[in-house]
């Protein structure tokens, strides 16, 4: 992927110029400057694949040129950077507060990547501006086709019936209403089509419109052509050929539709734009006349816009992805009872993709459809039939990914780093993109975009609108197809299997998936992998490994090394030797070694331990030398704290430290981090202390403090606690979110949070406070959106005039005594939005009663561990 790889050098070369680590000999700063340039023009060049969409095969070569001359340099660049350092600083244990750096040696090669890069850029432009082919442009424009051969009164759709009920009683409810729009988005390939043309063919449907008109839109649609196939279906008197003019198009459409309940079908849409340029050619009148519209995105209708509503498509559930499997593959016959368990499992490893269960049950009929170890091979995934499935509907897949911008493509295909059906946490992922460098523009909201795009499955509701995705997964149609691109454009190189590791496979690769850390034991897999001089990322993502493998690191130029699964005894020596890394996760139980300073460029360091081993209450300290990481964004260490700085000494550029102890509270520590963002605490009481903890005294002087946890992991409840609740001082004005667990204060402290100006989340669990009652203070908790109460021993909650004016969601879980839930009435427009969302879980039913007659059940979501 050329673009990746031009990134990664983008990276490189400005992290260098930008270092206050790094002295410049003669020259060398403008030679990377010279160099930046260039390869900042070359970026600009492949920018303009996202306005142009030419994927032809001359423009994929000049790709692949340009990814390898890119590499080529940054090997250049980097080797010569690490025999510097190494050179000054085999004498020191810690980090040379400057490295002297001279790139003489590589001069040669950033003038001839220069010539070189003037050649590939004109080239790439070229093949980019040349025009497509006939074929390749009606494929790439989409151009707008009529319904009226899409399969009429003979199509069929499996399942989904109260779906296609409850669009179809909004399409012909409320007849005397303007004009409605409704979108039906969906992953590619769910049956959103299937789904309108069964609702374009449906006898009511018929009955109810007077015209109607089906027509596909397409990724780059023509307007003209749109209007022409809506006129072609909906004016029965013309015969001739359309040919007027835009604007006459416009008020042609608008005469003929004028007096007329119709109902027009637009499938395929891409954009909002394109609604927002067609609702003006049709006549708006009180006559119930309907748009529907399907997308691959959630919302293809402007928000907020009144008569429009926005579906997304659900996936076939478990039984009716059986029943289509079944009915394409036997139809109207009985069904062997024999191949029952395994055609079920056959249906469920479809995951409720219609279209990637066709094709299943196509290649199951291309064979002898009664052979029943044919059927188990197909369920246990121990033949190719779906991975071939899914390589067989990837065209269409495809179409999703292709129409991304390039650094969203980067960051997709990264996503297939992980197992299939291996549900990724938002901050795991984007601390990955930061640490390869790919974190561009708006990078950290490509989750969502994704999400909006349907290319990923959330996890978890998302209880408030526009609320940001924290956890999710690909659909393994998507997950094989991310693999398979990822590898074809050498991005990624997966391995799973002994088989998966051969030299022919593995040389020249530079980025690595382990999905089987027991490889690393294997001396020949151990001994190839580590003959990768040019390796960057290593990312073991498999399953858990409880016990230490011998794993390579001897990857000199190795940027990213996530080995998190995997269990080190002791701190691997080797690894501080990696200067190049700029993201270190693994799992050890031994302290750091005051060498890791060596890690000049280390941005992210996440550091867990054995999951079998208990804390000990005994106070650990990270190395005083963790000082010197100056680079340093994001600190995760578990069970230790931050010692006291040496004098002077600051973090600058850490954002996040997080699963410290309280004694990373202390004065001296935050008032050297001073643009911290979250911080994290986990604490755990020693039996016999009496000794109050301190620790939010100082957190007023993080003026970007936007986030704070806190987990007690060993609270004492119920009781008098044997150690007062840490002092609550919260006079942070920054903060957004704050979520507290095992605290045990009275409801009274409560009164310090309630006025924090911007707090938008406050979670409360185990017992985060304490007391029968808790009155809730006037105009309390001005900007308070989600509110979550967890196992508390609460029983009256009453809710101060104009307190929680906008609160969207409330969720209660194990909240036993609560019978009542407050009525936040202050601000009534609020209140009558549809949006606000109350969750009981394991509650008092009362407390559900209560909700509902305050709320409405259709505001009431209520889930009971014992029905």
């Amino acid at each position: 992927m050329a673009y990746a790889a031009v990134n990664s050098l983008l990276y490189t070369i400005d992290h260098l110029l930008n270092s206050n680590r790094i002295s410049f000999v003669a020259s060398t700063s403008e030679t990377l400057d010279f160099a930046l340039d260039r390869v900042k023009s070359l970026q600009g060049s492949l920018r303009q694949f996202d306005d142009l969409r030419n994927n032809t095969g001359g423009v994929m070569a000049s790709e692949a040129r340009i990814r390898d001359e890119a590499r080529r340099l940054e090997d250049a660049i980097e080797s010569h950077v690490s025999a510097q350092f190494l050179s000054q600083s085999q004498n020191h244990d810690r980090c040379p507060p400057t490295l002297s750096l001279t790139l003489q040696d590589s001069r040669q090669a950033i003038d001839c990547f220069a010539k070189t890069a003037d050649k590939m850029e004109n080239e790439y432009i070229e093949e980019l501006h040349k025009p497509l082919t006939e074929e390749e442009e009606e494929d790439a424009a989409g151009v707008a086709s009529l319904g009226n051969d899409s399969g009429g009164n003979e199509c069929e759709m499996v399942g989904l019936s109260d779906f296609f009920l409850k669009i179809r009683n909004l399409l012909i409810a409320n007849a005397n209403l303007r004009r409605t729009a409704i979108c039906i988005g969906g992953m590619a390939g769910v049956g959103k089509t299937m789904l309108a043309l069964k609702l374009f063919h449906d006898p009511l449907i018929k009955a109810n419109f007077e015209c109607r008109a089906f027509v596909r839109v397409g990724r780059k649609y023509r307007l003209e052509e749109i209007l022409r196939a809506i006129i072609a279906q909906v004016d029965l008197v013309r015969d001739e050929m359309i040919t007027e003019a835009a604007e006459d198009l416009y008020e042609y459409s608008k005469r003929i539709l004028s007096g007329r309940k119709y109902y027009i079908v637009l499938d395929d849409t891409w954009d909002l734009g394109f609604y927002l340029d067609l609702k003006s050619a049709l006549p708006n009148e009180d006559n119930g006349s309907r748009i529907l519209l399907t997308s691959r995105k959630t919302r293809t209708i402007e928000p907020d816009v009144t008569n429009a509503y926005s579906f997304t498509m659900p996936f076939l559930d478990e039984e009716e992805s059986w029943d289509l499997l079944k009915k394409k593959v036997f139809g109207e016959e009985e069904f062997p009872r024999r191949l029952m368990k395994a055609g079920k499992k056959i249906a469920k490893n479809c995951e409720g993709l219609p279209l990637l269960i066709l094709v299943v049950a196509a290649r199951l009929l291309s064979e002898d459809k009664n052979d029943m170890e044919y059927w188990n091979e197909v369920a246990e995934k121990k033949n190719s039939v779906f991975e071939d499935s899914c390589d067989q509907i990837s065209e269409v897949l495809l179409l999703s990914y292709r129409y991304m911008r390039q650094y969203l493509k980067l960051c997709f295909l990264y996503i297939g780093v992980f197992p299939q059906n291996y549900v990724v946490r938002r901050s795991r992922i984007i601390t990955l993109w930061g640490g390869e460098g790919i974190l561009e523009h708006s990078g950290s909201h490509a989750i969502d975009k994704f999400a909006s795009h349907n290319l990923v499955l959330v996890c978890g509701r998302c209880l408030v609108r526009g609320a940001r995705v924290h956890a999710f997964r690909l659909h393994p149609a998507y997950w094989y197809m991310c693999r398979k691109e990822a590898e074809s454009s050498k991005l990624f190189c997966f391995l799973s299997s002994y088989a998966d590791c051969s030299v022919e496979r593995v040389t020249n690769q530079r980025c690595f998936a382990i999905y089987n850390n027991v490889l690393f034991a294997i001396k020949e897999v151990h001994d190839s992998l580590a003959s990768i001089s040019t390796a960057r990322s290593v990312l073991c993502t498999g399953p858990y490994h409880q016990y230490q493998v011998p794993i390579c690191l001897d990857w000199k130029l190795l940027r990213v090394l996530d080995a998190l699964t995997i269990r080190f005894y002791e701190f691997p020596d080797e690894v501080v030797k990696l200067i190049q890394l700029t993201y270190l996760g693994l799992t050890c139980d031994a302290n750091l070694p005051p060498s890791i300073s060596r890690l000049w460029k280390l941005s992210y360091l996440i550091v867990h331990r054995h999951l079998s081993i208990k804390w000990t209450v005994d106070e650990s300290y990270l190395p005083v030398e963790i000082w010197d990481l100056q680079e340093l964004k994001h600190l995760e260490i578990i069970g230790r704290n931050l010692p006291n700085p040496t004098h002077g000494a600051v973090l600058p550029n850490l954002r996040k430290l997080l699963d410290v102890g309280a004694h990373s509270c202390g004065k001296e520590v935050l008032e050297s981090i001073p643009n911290l963002r979250k911080l994290r605490l986990q604490i755990e009481l020693a039996p016999d202390s009496t000794q109050a903890l301190s620790l939010f005294d100082h957190v007023s002087c993080l003026e970007e403090l936007k986030s704070i946890q806190c987990v007690i992991v060993n609270p004492e409840v119920l009781c008098e606690p044997i150690v007062p609740p840490p002092a609550l001082a919260m006079s942070v004005e920054s903060l957004k979110k704050l979520s507290l667990s095992g605290s045990g204060y009275p409801w009274q402290d409560m009164s310090k949070i309630c006025e924090l100006p911007y707090l938008a989340v406050l979670k409360l669990r185990n017992y985060a406070f304490q007391g029968e009652k808790w009155e809730a203070k006037e105009r309390g908790f001005p900007n308070l959106k989600y509110l979550l109460i967890e196992d508390t021993d609460i029983v009256q909650w009453t809710a101060g005039d104009g307190s929680f004016p906008r609160l969207r969601c409330l969720t209660m879980k194990n909240c036993y005594n609560v019978e009542e839930i407050p009525l936040f009435a202050s601000d009534v427009e609020v209140l009558l939005s549809p949006h606000i969302i109350i969750e009981l879980v394991d509650c008092n039913p009362l407390a559900e009663t209560c909700a509902k007659q305050r709320y409405g059940a259709e505001r009431v979501n209520v889930n009971y561990s014992w029905k």
